[in-house]
């Protein structure tokens, strides 16, 4: 087949999958290989679900031609987008798979060596957060600072491979809950931030990464306050940052709420447990059902009732609080030991036999599921969401 012919063949092909499109732009150098990522790359973004036509074109086009490091890295992609939709390890591994054959024809000296190599560890996290694997976790943070050691300053995508380590390191310490390790995260979150002064469009995130390394920090360095309270001070910032009506406002007002509840648990400060209560009903207004972070909200917010009642013994706080664990139950089974936990309390209060007996219940009910499902349930705690 011609040059010719196959960019007719592929204009065409784009007519029929995407009429009206005229964003296909075809050189007269291009081979079928390079035709097919083009089209790939217009197809993916269509907006609409043309992941099908698009994979099958990047998969047509590494078969054409082998050592197109492009084409390698597109189908890559392609797979990862795939995996987070659907779930499961499949197209996680073969997204992973892909990003390293890209990467063996990108050496060292390869301008897009770093990127690559970027690809494999961010393909490593997905498959390390499904499977567990202690070696996928270690070459992923092998891949990753070995992409940051290449990424000198002043390079301007330094931050970017400072996040990916940083996230990498975050793994490892919540693997081995080492002290050193939570330290490493913590500064590269700080160098990270002073690459991102607003308005950078990272800063939130990384405000967010360090708050939260910040607040690990208060939970195992014998409740280090003035971590606690500098994680705060960069919750705050993060939520300024995200007014409403921006998408992401209720996350940030939910995270600012877990470490002034988490303030509240460590110095006993009213004022911050009652902001912490404030700020989480308004988290939870902004996630009517059928939001998916409802249940989590509903937990904390639960969570934190529960801690004022048991502050002042108002029993009206504590009806709220079942209330509110009463419905995130109906969309997620683990609030069980959270509803049953409040049950008890109420018991104490009422010494209702058919209270006590509904806490009972949910107990067994619990013990039964964990038994069922003990990888989703090992790292959920039940008293905190």
């Amino acid at each position: 087949m011609s040059a010719g012919t196959q960019r007719q063949w592929a204009t065409l092909f784009h007519k029929v999958l995407m009429p009206g499109d005229n964003g296909l732009e075809l050189e007269t150098e291009d081979g079928m290989g390079k035709l097919l990522v083009k089209l790939a790359e217009r197809l993916g973004r269509s907006g609409g679900d043309q992941w099908g036509f698009q994979v099958a074109c990047l998969e047509v086009a590494v078969r054409v031609d082998d050592g197109d490091a492009e084409a390698w890295s597109a189908l890559g992609w392609c797979y990862k987008k795939r995996g987070r939709r659907m779930g499961g390890t499949q197209k996680h591994e073969e997204a992973l798979a892909a990003f390293r054959h890209a990467l063996k024809l990108r050496p060292e000296s390869h301008p897009d060596h770093v990127n690559s190599l970027n690809n494999v560890a961010l393909a490593l996290r997905s498959c390390y957060q499904l499977n567990g694997n202690q070696d996928t976790l270690s070459e992923m943070v092998s891949c990753s600072q070995k992409a940051l050691t290449l990424c000198a300053a002043p390079d301007p995508d330094r931050d970017r491979y400072i996040n990916i380590h940083s996230l990498a390191l975050d793994d490892l310490y919540n693997h081995n809950g080492d002290l050193q390790t939570l330290k490493e995260v913590i500064s590269l979150h700080r160098q990270g931030l002073e690459l991102c002064p607003a308005p950078h469009p990272e800063r939130v995130r990384t405000l967010n990464n360090l708050a939260l390394a910040l607040q690990s920090l208060h939970e195992h360095d014998d409740g280090d306050i003035d971590a606690l309270k500098e994680a705060i001070s960069l919750h705050r910032e993060a939520l300024a940052l995200r007014p409403a009506p921006h998408p992401d406002h209720s996350r940030s007002l939910g995270n600012l709420a877990n470490a002034l509840d988490d303030l509240y648990r460590s110095n006993g400060d009213e004022r911050a447990l009652n902001e912490a209560i404030s700020l989480q009903h308004g988290a939870l207004a902004l996630k009517p059902a059928p939001h998916p972070g409802r249940s989590k909200t509903l937990n904390n917010l639960g969570a934190s009732l529960e801690a004022r009642y048991q502050g002042n013994g108002d029993i009206s706080t504590l009806n709220e609080c079942i209330s509110l664990y009463r419905e995130a139950l109906g969309l997620r089974p683990a609030s069980l030991g959270n509803l049953a936990h409040a049950l008890l309390l109420q018991f104490e209060q009422n010494w209702e036999v058919g209270v006590l007996d509904e806490a009972i219940s949910l107990r067994r009910e619990l013990l039964l599921l964990t038994a069922a499902r003990p990888v989703f349930f090992k790292n959920l705690h039940f008293g905190w969401f």
